[in-house]
């Protein structure tokens, strides 16, 4: 079975294929937009495993949350190829697929994501990759208080996501028994969408399109600003 699959909810236009049980990546971070990135990168990645797009068998892409114009170009560009191609496409949220990265002795994992202005998405999965509660969208000095409040010195944590890095040091100041990932598996990418589709989850794989944005675009906020505003002035 042929998978490819596109991870473009952050800097990093990431695609990936699985072919004969061997993974084979591609990926970039540099200037250009996803855009422009991801048609070069999923013709040089067929290229190089000699492949066609009519030769894969399904597509995985994630879904949110992370940035608002990175989800639009991954769905966007999976979705044409599903449908043009007749192959079976799944969403997949990228908060689960960053869950699906770790491999080590752990009681819990806690996936968060950048959302920018002191902001995280975070989710908590246990050991076998189940949610605990719902994913949140928070101030990350809440996201820290809250953890330490029902979990303090009580389990074995382990936090993966980009919001890792950025915001190392407030992250000082959990207080429970928790272990940081290396920085490379601190970014969403591919072949974690790959292992997720491998864990075979029904509830973390769905074939209806949607893009879980978890909150409105800085745009839309700054529109109902100002209309909020003007309704105040009248």
């Amino acid at each position: 079975m042929n998978i490819l699959a596109i991870e473009t909810s952050n800097k990093l236009c990431s695609v990936s294929i699985k072919k004969d049980n061997k993974i084979f990546s591609i990926e970039t971070d540099d200037l250009k937009t996803h855009s422009v990135n991801l048609f070069e990168i999923i013709k040089k990645i067929l290229n190089k495993t000699k492949l066609m797009i009519n030769d894969i068998n399904c597509i995985l892409v994630s879904n949110g949350p992370g940035s608002y114009t990175g989800l639009r170009i991954g769905v966007a560009t999976a979705l044409g190829l599903a449908k043009c191609n007749n192959i079976k496409i799944y969403y997949i949220d990228t908060l689960y697929a960053l869950s699906c990265s770790v491999e080590s002795n752990f009681d819990f994992i806690i996936s968060i994501i950048d959302a920018k202005v002191n902001r995280v998405y975070f989710a908590i999965f246990d050991k076998d990759l189940k949610r605990i509660g719902n994913d949140l969208i928070v101030d990350v000095d809440f996201m820290i208080s809250l953890t330490n409040k029902y979990f303090k010195n009580k389990f074995r944590f382990v936090l993966v996501g980009n919001a890792v890095m950025a915001y190392r040091d407030k992250l000082k100041n959990l207080q429970i028994n928790y272990r940081l990932l290396d920085d490379i598996k601190n970014i969403s990418r591919a072949e974690f969408l790959i292992k997720a589709y491998e864990k075979n989850s029904i509830n973390e794989l769905s074939q209806k399109l949607n893009i879980n944005y978890m909150q409105v675009s800085q745009a839309e906020r700054n529109l109902q600003e100002k209309l909020n505003d003007k309704k105040s002035r009248e």
